[in-house]
């Protein structure tokens, strides 16, 4: 097993790299800062945490948990909130000695895999920034009963509607009742 500590501002490894370790296994311990689009979110900490690369025949396993504070936009109020998230990656990618994609091919989840090849350098930063993306909340909610004064004069306000949906409103209200 080989234990790498990131001292560097990015993470990078090939699965060669991974191959030629003892035992087909390289640890990181990471410690990182890490950039996202403000849209996204903002990661004001370090993340820690750790990955692991292990190569079993043609796949390289991925597996590994981060630990983060991470301050997003609430959907609702449009105010910043902090959120502490703490992440378990477990990916899978398959090793190859060239890349392709066969037109019409059905694939069920397990079957698939993200192709690279022996000597293709890997972005640990990159792949940790989208995991974490895919970790976030769909609906982001500073609190459970988060209040939008704007919102919810919008929604109390009558809307006139037109005079011709009065007889679909009537019988919607039929099947409520």
């Amino acid at each position: 097993m080989t234990r790498m500590k990131n001292n560097r501002r990015s993470l990078f490894i090939t699965p060669s790299q991974v191959t030629e370790a003892e035992g087909h296994f390289v640890d990181f311990e990471i410690d990182i800062h890490i950039e996202l689009s403000n849209d996204i979110g903002r990661i004001p900490k370090r993340v820690q945490g750790w990955l692991s690369f292990e190569q079993q025949e043609n796949l390289l396993h991925v597996n590994g948990e981060l630990a983060f504070e991470i301050f997003l936009i609430c959907d609702r109020c449009l105010k910043e909130y902090p959120s502490s998230l703490k992440l378990d990656i477990q990916e899978s990618l398959e090793i190859v000695n060239q890349k392709s994609v066969e037109p019409e091919l059905e694939l069920n989840y397990q079957e698939t895999f993200e192709q690279v090849l022996r000597d293709e350098t890997l972005d640990i930063q990159d792949l940790m920034r989208q995991h974490i993306i895919l970790s976030l909340p769909l609906k982001k909610l500073c609190s459970e009963n988060c209040y939008n004064e704007v919102l919810n004069k919008f929604n109390k306000e009558e809307v006139q509607t037109d005079p011709r949906w009065d007889k679909l409103k009537e019988l919607t209200k039929s099947w409520e009742s």
